[in-house]
């Protein structure tokens, strides 16, 4: 069974090409570059020796989001059906501990639980963060990764015989076509830091990438 991140990112494809059957092979080579692309970004930060670290807390960070999103889908019903099956039985068994008593406490200290995932999951980014702004070597190309990124996209589409559509209204000044609203819905898998603070900034970095990506040296590298 895939893992939570992996099932999400799935769902986030298939989503994306609707009609279109993407078979499980497909579907694990597409996540596995599109992990390839975290590493990339963070192999930009110049200093090897921090990537351990680096991976190390942005995975605990992963891990406990996950957890809260699962513990949430009790108390919603809003998630996964896997989500609302983890949360149960893990209410069941606390429930079965003598001091715990009943369903209502098993389902107050989850609550709390909960909550500390997603307290301590924002400690990690922080600590990320401060990891990389002050330890990351300065001064090395911005956004290169976004090419590759951009290039997963392209590629997906390829294979869905979709065409990549990035169009700009010009009165509105909305974004919208296929490459962005992939770019929207596979971005927030990224790492907080990796992510476009705002939808123009989303499409002005898909133009980029577009150009540097149809460069024929990039080309030629490629081939």
């Amino acid at each position: 069974m895939p893992e939570p991140a992996q099932a999400d990112f799935r769902k986030r494809i298939l989503a994306l090409c609707p009609g279109y059957s993407l078979d499980e092979e497909v579907l694990t080579k597409l996540y596995l570059a599109f992990s390839a692309v975290i590493g990339i970004w963070l192999l930009e930060w110049g200093q090897p020796e921090l990537l351990p670290i680096a991976t190390r807390l942005a995975s605990a960070a992963r891990f406990l989001e996950q957890l809260a999103q699962g513990f949430a889908g009790i108390q919603t019903g809003m998630r996964h059906s896997e989500d609302i099956e983890f949360a149960l039985l893990a209410r069941q068994a606390l429930s079965l501990n003598p001091l715990v008593e009943d369903l209502s406490h098993a389902d107050e200290k989850l609550a709390s639980f909960q909550l500390q995932c997603s307290q301590m999951a924002e400690v990690f980014w922080v600590a990320f963060r401060t990891l990389k702004e002050e330890r990351g070597k300065r001064g090395r190309p911005k956004l290169d990764w976004y090419n590759n990124f951009t290039a997963l996209l392209l590629r997906l589409a390829k294979q869905a015989n979709i065409e990549p559509k990035l169009n700009k209204d010009r009165i509105s000044g909305v974004r919208g076509g296929w490459l962005f609203d992939a770019a929207q819905s596979l971005e927030p898998l990224l790492y907080p830091l990796m992510r476009s603070e705002t939808p123009e900034a989303c499409g002005k970095r898909l133009e980029r990438s577009l150009k540097r990506l149809r460069q024929p040296d990039r080309q030629n590298q490629q081939s």
